[in-house]
Parts: C-alpha cells; sequence; structure tokens
C-alpha cells in the first residue's frame, strides 16, 4: 500500500503543545524585535502610499495595489492579502478590494500586511472625510498606528 510521504508514521503519537509554542511566540530576543520593527517600517510605507493614493475615482484595488507596491520596494518580500474596502463597503472588517472607485466623502478601510525576514506587520487605518491627494489631513499620523510590545525573559 502507498503511504503519503508527509503522513504520521505509526510510531509517533501526537501531543498539545500549544503552551510551548505560546511561549515561543511571546518571548522575543533583540534581532527578532528588530526584524519586527523593519517589518512595521515596510506597512508605514505601504499604508502611506495608500493613503496618498485616496482620491475621487480611484478603485479600491488600485489603493490596495500602491500599497503592496511600495511595501515590496521597502524590503517585503510577500504580504498577506491586503484589505481596502469603501464607502457602504467599509463596514466589512476583511473586504477584498473592488473595482469600486471611491467618491467624495467615503469612509476606506485598510488593513495591510508585510512579510520582512520571516516576520509581519498588521497595520490598519480608516480614513474618513473628502477624497483627495493626502496632505496628513486624516487627523493621524502614520507612524503612531505601529505600536510593538517586545516581551523579554530575564
Amino acid at each position: 500500500m502507498l503511504t503519503h510521504p508527509h503522513a504520521k508514521p505509526e510510531a509517533v503519537s501526537t501531543a498539545d503543545c500549544t503552551p510551548i509554542m505560546s511561549e515561543l511566540r511571546i518571548v522575543k530576543e533583540d534581532s527578532e524585535i528588530e526584524a519586527l520593527r523593519r517589518a512595521a517600517r515596510v506597512a508605514v510605507a505601504g499604508m502611506d502610499a495608500a493613503l496618498q493614493s485616496i482620491k475621487e475615482g480611484v478603485t479600491e484595488s488600485q489603493v490596495a495595489a500602491e500599497a503592496e507596491y511600495a511595501m515590496r520596494q521597502n524590503g517585503a518580500v510577500d504580504f498577506y492579502r491586503s484589505y481596502v474596502s469603501s464607502g457602504p463597503r467599509s463596514s466589512i472588517a476583511h473586504g477584498l478590494p473592488s473595482l469600486r472607485k471611491l467618491q467624495e466623502g467615503d469612509m476606506v478601510m485598510i488593513d495591510i500586511h508585510p512579510v520582512v525576514d520571516g516576520y509581519t506587520s498588521d497595520n490598519v487605518v480608516i480614513a474618513i472625510g473628502n477624497c483627495g491627494p493626502y496632505t496628513g489631513a486624516w487627523g493621524i499620523r502614520i507612524e503612531d498606528t505601529v505600536m510593538i510590545l517586545p516581551f523579554r525573559r530575564d
């Protein structure tokens, strides 16, 4: 009988490793914290590009494309799915970008996740106001949307 090459050998048993994995995810070495910071900086570049692209007539897909291009240009080797939803679609938590064109006064939800050196950053901004070139008038500073809480083992 043929067995799948990735099948569990009969002599191997499974065990719940949740406590071990949880601790590994919480405690970070200095190099891991720096990798998270690099990913966060790439997310900032992506979000800045997305916000700068917001203007009447641009599609949600075009906003996502600007973010994704900027993330790649700034060091992302990959990214998890980018979400952009606007107007009546902005209440969709993970709204896939569509060909809907932004309209005057739309709320725009942008959620991006670049992968840099094996680490990712999750950056979400909801922009509210008149569509127009990004001038910082959204009332937020991009740098304030990124927060890293390093946990260290003493």
